[in-house]
């Protein structure tokens, strides 16, 4: 069972606890499809199917690539925010600045 390569994945306005799909075979049409949804006030990522199952008990694994463009971008920046490269950088330099801040620049050394 082949499924077409592009899928437009949306949320209702409101909801997102319930993410919709829907497959089609060429990009434009998932382009339009989506253009559609957003001036309806929907979310929506385009997605290009990656790989499909190669046998029957592999059924359920489908991998997908999100098609970049402009109204992913809050996608994109979320998981940038929620991701080690932004926090942990952002901690440290929180960090540093509340010792640096609270002792005069340098930190107190105990003993």
């Amino acid at each position: 069972m082949t499924v077409p390569p592009y899928k437009v994945a949306f949320m209702k306005p409101g909801n997102a606890k319930v993410l919709f799909s829907k497959m089609f075979d060429s990009q434009q049409e998932a382009v339009d499809y989506s253009l559609q949804m957003r001036a309806d006030g929907y979310e929506c990522l385009i997605m290009r199917n990656v790989r499909q199952p190669e046998n029957s008990d592999d059924v359920h694994f489908y991998e997908w690539r999100l098609i970049p463009d402009g109204a992913s971008w809050k996608y994109r920046l979320g998981i940038f925010i929620t991701s080690p490269k932004f926090v942990i950088p952002l901690t440290i330099g929180l960090i540093a600045f509340v010792l640096l801040k609270q002792n005069n620049g340098l930190p107190r050394v105990i003993g």
